[in-house]
C-alpha cells in the first residue's frame, strides 16, 4: 500500500507541475509579444430527448438558392484597344 501512495503523490505533483510549466510557458510567450494558447470553451451536451420523433423535429433543412443562368443584355458597346497600352511579348 505504500508504494500505491507514493506513486499517487507522484503522478499528482507531475500532473500540478505540468500545469505549472505551461502557465510559465504561456507567460513567457505574452511577455515576448507573442500570443498564448486560446482558451477553448467546452461545447454544450444536447439535452437528452426521451423518443426517436421528438429529436427528428426540428427546423426544416434549407435549400440551396438557384443560380440566375438567364442574364439579359441591355447593350453591347465595343471598346477600342490602343497597340501601346499592351504589355511587350518578351519570351523566345
Amino acid at each position: 500500500m505504500l508504494l500505491v501512495n507514493i506513486v499517487e503523490q507522484l503522478a499528482l505533483e507531475n500532473q500540478e507541475l505540468k500545469e505549472t510549466v505551461r502557465l510559465l510557458k504561456d507567460e513567457i510567450n505574452r511577455l515576448k509579444g507573442e500570443q498564448g494558447r486560446p482558451k477553448i470553451r467546452r461545447q454544450k451536451k444536447a439535452g437528452d430527448i426521451s423518443s426517436e420523433p421528438e429529436r427528428q423535429e426540428g427546423s426544416p433543412p434549407k435549400r440551396r438558392k438557384r443560380k440566375k443562368r438567364n442574364i439579359v443584355v441591355h447593350q453591347e458597346k465595343i471598346c477600342p484597344v490602343e497597340v501601346t497600352t499592351q504589355p511587350l511579348n518578351k519570351g523566345t
